[in-house]
């Protein structure tokens, strides 16, 4: 981005200190002042411009960006200007996206919405939007969305309430028995190895594997808990290199049969298989086809899916 020019620097330093108190967070209100004292005093523009370059558009999923303040980063006044005019339920605790996509369904709701940072990097953040129907939003109502959210002007008119409802522990207790129904007669005795990667995914899939009959699983202590920062994996994306190696060498030392890893929002998931030379990780694309082949032997019918990121064995 080239340096603006002195009307442009101007008008951006008018945009800056016009939008600096509406606000509501104290940490990205201050950091916004701080960089724009910087300019004043005849710092470098450039990353303030590229913070006001626009706003930060809907797109397949919905919003995503790096934290920090300006309508070009995720912040509370991207969410506050997204989330405008919606009246709300808010799950009893944090949880996995999978729950949320649940939730819109059984419960009739317009749209559900999820702040994450998924399986990104700790420096950002996201803003996941689903249908009522359960499915994340496609065009054109990325489009229908952004249009309404750029009618919502000043947002210190935007009134904000406190009478959302928070839900039950019911709703969960609903979506565990769905996903344990789904498992039909067989072994259980199997050794599982799970991470949920600094994220949510825990404490469900130990309660999921348990209402299904199956042990509890080994857990990777370092990696059980939230932990926005991800500490311990460059990238919290499970299908990266290096991401699952303490689950790994957990599995090693326990002799599991599998290993099972979340991404932080737990709506991804990687699996690694032993074979004489070793640990094995398994494509995505191998665990669909796994899984639609158990499906097609036990006579399920019905539509398979694929999705743009798949192999085309399935269809074959």
């Amino acid at each position: 981005m080239t340096s603006p020019s002195e009307s442009e620097l101007t008008d951006l330093l008018a945009r800056a200190l016009f939008g600096a108190p509406a606000d509501p967070d104290a940490t990205t209100r201050d950091e916004l002042e701080r960089i724009v004292a910087e300019v004043e005093a005849g710092g470098d523009p450039t990353d303030l411009a590229d913070r006001f370059d626009g706003t930060l558009e809907f797109g397949t999923a919905g919003l995503r960006g790096r934290l920090g303040a300006g309508p070009n980063r995720m912040n509370r006044v991207v969410v506050l200007r997204a989330a405008a005019g919606l009246d709300v339920w808010l799950l009893p605790r944090p949880l996995p996206t999978p729950v949320l996509a649940y939730a819109v369904r059984e419960l009739g709701c317009v749209a559900g919405v999820m702040v994450t940072a998924s399986h990104n990097p700790p420096e950002d953040n996201g803003y996941k939007v689903y249908l009522g129907d359960g499915s994340q939003i496609v065009s054109p109502v990325d489009a229908e969305i952004a249009e309404r959210i750029a009618e919502v002007g000043d947002l210190t008119s935007v009134a904000r309430g406190s009478d959302w409802q928070v839900l039950g522990e019911d709703l969960l207790d609903r979506y565990l028995d769905r996903i344990a129904g789904l498992v039909a007669d067989g072994p259980r005795d199997l050794a599982v190895v799970h991470t949920s990667l600094h994220g949510v995914g825990g404490s469900p899939v130990a309660q999921v594997l348990e209402r299904a009959g199956f042990p509890a699983p080994y857990a990777v202590a370092e990696q059980a808990q939230p932990d926005p920062d991800f500490p311990t994996v460059a990238f919290p994306n499970p299908e990266e290199d290096g991401a699952m190696d303490l689950a790994l060498a957990l599995a090693e030392q326990r002799g599991a049969d599998l290993v099972v890893a979340n991404d932080p929002d737990a709506d991804r998931c990687a699996a690694a298989v032993p074979t004489p030379t070793g640990w094995r990780m398994l494509r995505g694309d191998e665990v669909g086809a796994l899984l639609a082949t158990h499906l097609l032997r036990r006579g399920r019918t019905g539509t398979f899916a694929t999705t743009i990121v798949s192999s085309t064995l399935l269809s074959k």
